[in-house]
């Protein structure tokens, strides 16, 4: 299989990011939660972190406040 550097690329910046500073995403909650989630499921612990808690920072409800700082519990643990 070719090596189209896509691997060593990922490494350095995810492609989320270049969303994350889309204006009509940054403050959206929904957003910063699939973020989240999605490192998680690619073990990238730290990013997951910090996109939960930039969600936290996004107008919200207390149910979701709640699911996001349970989730960053567990990340935590």
């Amino acid at each position: 299989m070719a090596d189209d550097g896509c691997e060593e690329s990922s490494a350095r910046h995810h492609p989320l990011e270049d969303l994350a500073a889309e204006p009509g995403l940054d403050g959206y909650r929904p957003f910063h939660i699939a973020r989240a989630l999605t490192f998680r499921e690619l073990g990238k612990l730290e990013h997951a972190r910090a996109a939960f808690r930039r969600a936290l920072d996004c107008p919200g409800n207390d149910a979701e406040s709640d699911y996001i700082e349970t989730q960053i519990r567990d990340l935590l643990s």
